[in-house]
């Protein structure tokens, strides 16, 4: 049997976007849809980066190549923000792919 080896270079990223499906019943439901594939999309951000109302990425727990958006609200304890930071799931898109 051949034995398995680990990828050297990074797996490719997926980056979703937030897209919204109108009902009939005339509500509407949010889904994320593929934004972008790529390598080098998003970097871990740092704490002193994180700032309420910007966008940020959210690493997928079961999919940690999927990145779904995120905005931290101002009535976000900070405290909260950095337990969250420690488990390495907040992510910032690349300058130089920025827009």
């Amino acid at each position: 049997m051949a034995k398995k080896t680990l990828k050297t270079s990074l797996p490719s990223q997926t980056l979703y976007k937030e897209h919204w499906k109108f009902l009939n019943s005339g509500g509407k439901l949010m889904e994320h849809v593929i934004d972008e594939k790529g390598e080098n999309l998003v970097r871990p951000a740092k704490l002193e980066e994180v700032i309420p109302g910007k966008q940020y990425y959210m690493q997928g727990i079961f999919k940690p190549t999927h990145f779904t958006p995120t905005v931290f609200d101002p009535a976000v304890s900070w405290d909260t923000i950095k337990e969250l930071h420690n488990t390495g799931r907040i992510w910032l898109r690349e300058e130089d792919q920025q827009g």
